[in-house]
């Protein structure tokens, strides 16, 4: 094989007004911390270069983000990647290495190949449920983090990648604000930090809604957004078809009337998404709380504002001029009007925009009454059908009673809807006291005798976390060998660290069934743990029933009163020291 040329030089220049320096060029060929070859350039962004590169040790496409090393923030860039390199979250685009190579400072990420948000926009319009996939699985993946105290901070349409799958990735955590200065590291105040990212991410729904980027921070290259009063125009009045849900979510936040507490909270607001719920969903906003939105002046032809003319209106780009409409008379009120002329005129619709009132100022048209918004009944025909439907579902009711009569009598004459038991023609009353000739009697139930319970399945709960806690290895807690076992992920204290308050197994038994005892054989000594009734995979609404603290051993959870549920929860509260750390195991769980 023949020996690799020299690494071509990475020259690097003065940066104007940024007080230092930044990276001025990369060729394509450089190699950087002797086994990443540069291969296409990306781009540039706050003094730093983006590259498609190849790790030729693993042999796979890796991005690259490369700064000088006398970059003001070159030393919180390769802070925040370090950080950022703790959270793990398939969502979130993976940091694989960061170092130094002579005067320069890089970051090395996973290669992500499908387009970001600002591609798609660029190609036309986003459908609006793409939009509800991107924006909700980013704000998963915030969630994620900002439980581990890391926020993004620096959110635009270029760090969210949609694949072909739905998949969704998300780039640039703490990196990106890092490289613009405004990560404030381990200081930084979480509830304005985790604000900040909420407001960003309804920021991005509003922009692939519409292709307007609606805030002044963090910086975007898409057109400023309209704005109405201050604040920026609703989407369904920027462009048409807008979800109801994400049209009022834009809205309320930007004009300060209420908006998500968290990531996860929007991601509950807006759920769900993806390719399995893309059911027809309502367009268009409906009314809202709060008080119409009032502007001065009219938008000229080139989007700006004039003075006078009507209030309220957006300033929106222009559009195709309005095509006349002459007004239908009404028939006279004694002629019953034909099929045809019940057609509904949808130009005389109109919706509310940021309040319950119908404004006349915003009519198409020279009339100020507005159409009917539902369509009027068709008259003939339908009713025909109307009819023959009634007659057919009455039909069907009177044979379903038929059938279900026929059923009954017959379990009558045969006996079988009978529960008392059948005596033997030699029993007797005068034999009764003989246990050889006593009445039969139902097998006593399993649970009555304490006899075991199947678990149908079991998974990791962590209800206040990502979802998952160590699920691949729940059933290792149900398999009947105590020398495997479940354990959680390992905490810095037996508190989870502050980021939740437990977590746990579920078990599903199938069907509701009468639980007299849990046994549980504890890995650790020194946890805390609960056994609750549950209504599903979430900790809402369920119930305490029994508790143990200290626990080691084989701990028997034996509820206070008598409880029938199908779903089981064993819900640590604090966890068990183990190597250094806390967390908490169960190698074998009994249901009785």
């Amino acid at each position: 094989m023949a020996p690799r040329p020299p690494p071509r030089p990475l020259a690097r220049g003065p940066a104007p007004g940024q007080g230092g320096a930044e990276l001025d060029a990369v060729e394509a060929g450089s190699l950087l911390g002797g086994r990443y070859v540069l291969r296409r350039h990306e781009g540039e962004e706050a003094g730093a270069s983006s590259w498609q590169a190849h790790d030729e040790t693993l042999d796979r496409p890796v991005g690259i983000l490369a700064v000088a090393t006398d970059h003001p923030h070159a030393a919180a860039m390769l802070d925040a990647a370090r950080r950022a390199a703790g959270v793990e979250d398939p969502r979130l685009v993976r940091v694989l290495d960061a170092g130094r190579d002579q005067e320069l400072a890089y970051v090395v990420t996973e290669w992500v190949a499908g387009p970001t948000l600002r591609q798609l926009l660029r190609e036309g319009s986003v459908p609006a449920e793409d939009v509800r996939t991107m924006v909700g699985e980013a704000a998963l993946a915030l969630e994620n983090a900002r439980r581990r105290g890391l926020h993004h901070l620096a959110l635009t349409p270029d760090d969210v990648h949609l694949l072909n799958d739905d998949t969704v990735k998300l780039a640039g955590l703490e990196v990106h604000a890092a490289l613009t200065g405004r990560d404030l590291g381990p200081s930084q105040d979480a509830e304005a930090a985790c604000a900040f990212d909420t407001r960003t991410l309804v920021a991005l729904a509003y922009a692939g809604l519409t292709g307007f980027w609606p805030l002044a921070e963090p910086e975007c290259d898409l057109p400023a957004a309209p704005e109405v009063a201050g604040s920026p125009a609703a989407p369904s009045e920027v462009v048409g078809a807008v979800p109801a849900d994400l049209d009022t979510l834009c809205v309320q936040t930007f004009a300060g009337a209420g908006a998500p507490s968290s990531p996860g909270d929007l991601a509950g607001q807006i759920a769900p998404w993806g390719r399995g719920s893309r059911a027809p969903r309502r367009q268009g906003a409906f009314p809202l709380s709060l008080q119409p939105a009032r502007a001065s002046g009219r938008a000229d032809a080139g989007g700006r504002r004039a003075p006078g003319g009507n209030e309220g209106t957006a300033v929106l780009p222009p559009g195709p001029p309005a095509r006349a409409r002459t007004p239908t008379p009404r028939p006279p009120a004694a002629t019953p009007p034909r099929a045809s002329e019940h057609t509904q005129d949808t130009t005389q619709v109109v919706r509310p925009v940021l309040g319950t009132a119908l404004r006349t100022d915003l009519f198409d048209g020279d009339r100020a009454r507005p159409a009917p918004l539902l369509p009027m009944a068709p008259i003939g025909r339908p009713q025909t059908r109307q009819i023959r439907t009634v007659i057919v579902v009455v039909v069907a009711f009177i044979a379903i009673f038929f059938l279900l009569a026929y059923c009954g009598l017959s379990g009558l004459g045969s006996g079988s809807l009978t529960n008392v038991p059948r005596r033997s023609a030699s029993t007797t009353p005068a034999s009764s006291g003989s246990p050889s000739s006593a009445p039969s009697t139902p097998a006593e139930s399993p649970t009555a005798a304490g006899r075991p319970i199947p678990v149908v399945s079991i998974t990791g709960f962590d209800p206040q976390g990502d979802g998952s806690e160590k699920n691949a290895l729940a059933p290792l807690a149900i398999d009947g060998n105590a020398s495997t076992a479940w354990t959680s992920e390992t905490y810095r204290t037996a508190q989870f660290g502050g980021l939740k308050k437990g977590v746990g197994l579920l078990l599903d038994l199938g069907k509701p069934t009468p639980v007299n005892r849990v046994a549980v054989i504890v890995g650790a000594s020194g946890s805390a743990l609960e056994l609750r009734t549950a209504t599903g995979n979430t900790l809402a609404g369920s119930t305490v029933v029994a508790q143990a603290s200290n626990a080691s051993g084989t701990v028997h959870l034996t509820p206070t009163r008598a409880v029938t549920t199908r779903y089981l929860v064993l819900w640590f509260t604090a966890a068990a020291p183990s190597n250094g750390g806390y967390r908490v195991s169960v190698n074998e769980v009994s249901v009785s």
